[in-house]
């Protein structure tokens, strides 16, 4: 976790990955008291969605979308190939321009 806190300051763009089933702890609030005072562009990957139903994805969306305001928030499935490639094109869209 330390690695992840330091990250946060170095990065262009933050990718927050978590999941349908996942608890909201301590950890994760000091992590996303960093992503909001960093203003880093952010996306919040919602995995396993194919593990619950459209109403509760909807009121996970909407409480991740309360606690990181400015973040993308963007639902997939690892396992069933859902939303990877939107996620890769999100990643690609806020990397800035530089050297190669």
């Amino acid at each position: 976790m330390n690695f992840v806190r330091g990250a946060v300051s170095d990065a262009d763009v933050i990718l927050y990955v978590t999941d349908t089933v996942e608890e909201q702890s301590e950890r994760n609030a000091d992590i996303i008291e960093k992503i909001v005072a960093s203003a880093i562009p952010t996306i919040v990957v919602i995995n396993k969605v194919d593990l619950t139903t459209p109403e509760k994805l909807t009121t996970l969306v909407e409480k991740w979308q309360a606690l990181l305001p400015d973040a993308i928030i963007a639902p997939c499935s690892a396992k069933e190939n859902f939303n990877v490639e939107g996620v890769f094109n999100l990643i690609l869209e806020r990397l800035p321009e530089g050297e190669p």
